[in-house]
């Protein structure tokens, strides 16, 4: 297997990028107490029925040990978010069930993690100021319930923490901010893996059943909050595996958001194969190119990249031609060992080439502007494959 670093020239030249003609929709001004996102049929991600079109990035480190969005020591908060808008339209934050059951009032990051006025900031008020700052920028949001407490847990319970919880965590996070218009996703939980099932009616492994739950329990507590619920998968699956019928809950807001890595992250078995990475279009057809057709739900890439640089070309031309350019790249951070950043360790200098490879799946994306507190303005941008539709 060769692959190209990161910082190599894109294979064949520059990325296929959008039909610079494709058509847009007219500019758009909307009250924010009337958004409303639902999940399109084609695989479109649809805010009051037109398609908005998702450029994402993860911002990591309240999830893990130190509990707060790093970065926040090198740069401040404001400078981050004004290079952020500039080429993106969502931050995705993970957090963990810890975090969330946390004392709001007396928890606090280590002062060596924040600076630039946020000293004397407890954890939650730094959020605070986080997803207004992002509002004001029309930057929108997705909560991502990575994890329990820092590790990789299998399941949606762990040791001492029971389902109970989890459920309890996300009333925390979604009932802070169900006010907030910029929050506009919950991913249910991160990459579901080992023990954990779909379908299998197992009461204790089954996610599909546990989404259900969860989902209704929140419905029924915050419905006036008309974002969008979205759903991973799991690692294994049965042999003979079909892909699953489509899930009433979640009404028209459930969402498929698998995660996409290739070597740099693992090393699966295909990646080892004479013909790769010749072969693996036909790998992610297998994998993933079922769930428009088939379920009939949007599709966000929540997570995907890493080093190998033709392996994320590939990828990336296969997610527009499958109509699935909505994605979350992993990560803004330079900390992330297996994938890099998108911003280098002095969270400054920017990585052209990850960036280059993002312009070119999603060359359109709606740009949104704040103009006051009850209304904001909407590009929608365009689709970057013109054969896809809302």
């Amino acid at each position: 297997m060769a692959c190209a670093p990161v910082s190599a020239e894109i294979p064949g030249g520059a990325l296929r990028g959008g039909n610079s003609t494709t058509r847009s929709l007219a500019p758009q001004c909307l009250y924010k107490d009337t958004l409303e996102w639902t999940s399109s049929p084609n695989g479109a991600v649809l805010l009051n029925g037109n398609a908005f079109h998702i450029k994402g990035i993860s911002w990591f480190g309240i999830e893990k040990g130190e509990e707060m969005l790093h970065g926040l020591n090198k740069r401040p908060m404001g400078d981050i978010l004004d290079f952020v808008k500039t080429k993106f339209n969502v931050i995705r934050v993970p957090y963990s069930v810890k975090f969330a059951l946390s004392d709001p009032l007396t928890k606090r990051p280590d002062r060596y993690i924040v600076g630039f006025g946020l000293e004397d900031k407890t954890s939650f008020e730094i959020l605070d100021i986080f997803v207004a700052e992002c509002g004001k920028r029309g930057i929108f949001i997705m909560l991502d319930q990575h994890d329990i407490v820092g590790e990789k847990a299998e399941l949606w319970y762990e040791g001492v923490y029971t389902e109970e919880d989890s459920i309890r965590a996300w009333e925390v996070m979604l009932g802070r901010y169900v006010n907030s218009y910029n929050v506009f996703a919950a991913d249910l939980r991160n990459e579901p893996h080992g023990l954990a099932s779909w379908g299998e009616s197992n009461p204790l492994t089954d996610y599909n059943h546990y989404y259900e739950r969860l989902i209704n329990r929140l419905a029924a507590k915050y419905p006036d909050w008309k974002g969008l619920w979205l759903v991973e998968g799991t690692q294994y699956n049965n042999e003979g595996y079909e892909p699953p019928v489509p899930q009433w809950w979640g009404e028209s807001r459930l969402v498929y958001a698998p995660h996409i890595y290739g070597p740099s992250v693992y090393e699966h078995g295909y990646m080892k194969e004479p013909d790769f990475p010749n072969n693996l279009p036909a790998v992610w057809e297998k994998m993933y190119g079922f769930i428009i057709p088939t379920l009939k739900k949007a599709v966000i890439i929540g997570e995907w990249g890493g080093s190998c640089i033709v392996v994320q070309y590939k990828l990336g031309e296969w997610l527009k031609e499958k109509c699935m350019s909505n994605n979350v790249w992993w990560a803004l951070n330079p900390g992330s060992d297996d994938t890099g950043g998108i911003l280098g360790n002095d969270w400054t200098s920017v990585d052209y080439v990850k960036m280059n490879l993002l312009d070119n799946v999603q060359p359109n994306p709606t740009r949104v502007q704040y103009v006051t507190k009850d209304q904001i303005c909407m590009d929608w941008g365009a689709f970057s494959n013109p054969n896809c539709k809302a």
